[in-house]
Formats: structure tokens, sequence, C-alpha cells
């Protein structure tokens, strides 16, 4: 099966009606950021500041194939404009969702997007559970996640191992997934 046909199956078995792309529909793509951020993220890491984010389908078999339950903390390392926290958050039994975003601007979409949920009846108990962080991947502590997330095709050799490292201190850590 592919990933669309996977994803519209879980959603007709769970009953979830909510579209997360509505959500940010009137929230700009955040693929241009400031030099600034550019060089905050470069210097910073040593990486390349290019933006991508999965695609619902793809998120919505990540939810299915990790078997997310209540007590999972999932945590999306560099979450962009929060669009995966959102979906997992509504889609998934996660009892918390958590993003971190270096970049000021892409966090301020994340929020955005945060925002709109708050005003949807659907998102009501799926905004519980998420938190939007503006920091750095190494600095904040996500040492309590149980399914951690990054998408780190942009990432330096170096600072992927860093990352690494630090997954290696989450004592509950059931899986830790990039795209790459």
């Amino acid at each position: 099966k592919n990933m669309e046909t996977v994803a519209k199956e879980t959603r007709r078995q769970t009953g979830v009606a909510l579209d997360v792309g509505e959500i940010f529909v009137d929230i700009p793509y955040p693929d241009n950021i400031p030099d600034s951020e550019e060089e905050l993220i470069h210097d910073k890491h040593a990486s390349n500041p290019a933006y991508g984010e999965l695609l619902e389908s793809a998120v919505t078999v990540f939810i299915k194939e990790s078997g997310l339950v209540e007590s999972d903390v999932v945590y999306d390392l560099g979450c962009g404009a929060g669009k995966m926290v959102v979906q997992v958050a509504v889609e998934s039994p996660a009892g918390k969702v958590i993003g971190i975003e270096l970049s000021p601007t892409r966090y301020q979409c994340a929020v955005a997007g945060l925002n709109n949920l708050k005003k949807i009846k659907e998102g009501e108990e799926a905004v519980k559970k998420i938190k939007m962080i503006e920091g750095d991947i190494i600095a904040e502590d996500w040492t309590d996640g149980t399914v951690v997330y990054t998408s780190w095709t942009a990432f330096s050799r170096a600072f992927k191992q860093r990352i690494v490292d630090k997954a290696a201190t989450c004592p509950n850590l059931r899986w830790f997934i990039s795209s790459e």
C-alpha cells in the first residue's frame, strides 16, 4: 500500500476528521528566513538552514508504525512550522507532543498554528498535549522523550552525532526516527 492509502485507512479507523493543513492555511510557509537566522543556524550547528516538512500522509504512517500510546512523549527536533507536532497531537493518543525550533521565524509560524488549533473545537484536547519551544535542540532538555523525530537532511555529520549522543541519554527512548 502507498502512504496515502494507509493514511486514509488510518484516519477512517480512528475517526479523525480534523484537516491539519487547514490549521496552517493562513500561515506563510517558513522556507525563507532572515539572513541573521540562517547565520544562527549555520554558526551554532554548521548546518544548512534549508526547510522541508513531511507530508501529512507520511506523519499518519509515522503515527501508526510507531505505535504511540498515552504515556509517550514525542519530540520533533527542528519542528519548523510545527505541522507534524499538531498532527501527532490530533491523530494519536500520545500524552505530550513537543516541538523545538531554533529559527524565531519558524517558531512564530508554529505558535500561530497552535493558536489556530485553539480556535477549533476538535483541537481542544490536542492543544493540551502540545508545547512549542524556541530553542537549540542540543541545549534543550528532551531526555524525557520516548519517541523522537528529526528531519536531519540538512544537518552536518558532526551535528548529527551530537544529536545521537544526546538521544543515548534518554532513558525511556523507544524510537529515534530521522529522515534522510
